[in-house]
């Protein structure tokens, strides 16, 4: 499939392919009253991206970045999943440089906080060098995107021995996980959950709430070979903060089998 240029789609009174190209991409926009077409250039971009060869990569950045604005507007997870491109090309430092930047503007600061939650998922490095920027964008309150990304960061042991008296200026109390309250209904049950999977393609290397959403579904029966061969994709496939929330349920899906490939993929990672 081409994708058409914006002129091109302009000039022709006729509409970019909204649910056709968002279903492709797996985009999940923010259906708002105000909704339109803006994002769908954005979402092309980051996907010519993923595999465009290195000398289009600064036209494509800019591209991106000029339409930042809009997709803050009508997509709820840009940020991450422009960290996901980020990270499959191996731009470690450009997603610093580029969380750095979305941050100084207020219309894209939970872009960037998002992205940068990405970068701590993917970078071991990457806690400690984002940390500062994104306290130092907190201003008088703090965003959900950017909650999650402190968060996300302030896991990192290094991290805080490195800016523990930073984050103490803020009003801001890192948890590794959100309790749910007591007696308050789980977030998934297995209708839900299994809805989820199918919104998702089979080799997803993100998927927020997924101990949640597999728990769900292990609780009531067992996997899909589908929804096996995402959460096997998720457990194996990506190095990651997503391997040790997933290995859990991998190892309720498989059983003891699994036992002994989960410890090896594991312990190397258990000092961090």
């Amino acid at each position: 499939m081409r994708w058409p240029d914006e002129a091109e789609s302009a000039g022709s009174g006729r509409p970019w392919p909204e649910a056709l190209e968002t279903a492709r991409l797996g985009g999940s926009p923010a259906h708002r009253p105000d909704d339109s077409l803006a994002f769908i250039p954005f979402l092309a971009h980051l996907e010519t991206l993923k595999t465009a060869p290195r000398a289009q990569w600064p036209a494509l950045d800019g591209a991106l970045l000029a339409g930042a604005r809009e997709a803050a507007r009508h997509l709820d997870d840009a940020g991450q999943r422009w960290g996901w491109v980020l990270y499959g090309l191996g731009r470690e430092q450009h997603a610093y440089a580029l969380v750095a930047r979305l941050l100084t503007d207020p219309a894209t600061r939970d872009i960037g906080a998002d992205l940068a939650r990405e970068a701590c998922h993917g970078w071991r490095a990457a806690p400690v060098e984002l940390l500062p920027r994104l306290v130092r964008h907190c201003g008088q309150g703090i965003s959900p995107a950017m909650a999650g990304a402190l968060t996300t960061a302030s896991i990192s042991e290094a991290a805080m021995r490195a800016h523990g008296a930073l984050m103490a200026t803020i009003p801001f109390t890192p948890y590794p996980r959100a309790r749910r309250p007591s007696g308050s209904p789980p977030p998934y049950d297995s209708a839900t959950a299994a809805a989820a999977l199918r919104a998702r393609p089979v080799d997803t290397g993100r998927l927020r709430d997924a101990p949640e959403i597999f728990g769900a579904l292990l609780d009531t029966g067992p996997l899909t070979f589908r929804q096996a061969a995402q959460l096997y994709n998720l457990t194996f496939k990506r190095p990651g903060r997503m391997q040790a929330v997933c290995a859990p349920m991998w190892l309720r899906h498989a059983g003891p089998a699994a036992l002994a490939r989960l410890l090896a993929l594991m312990t190397p990672h258990l000092g961090d």
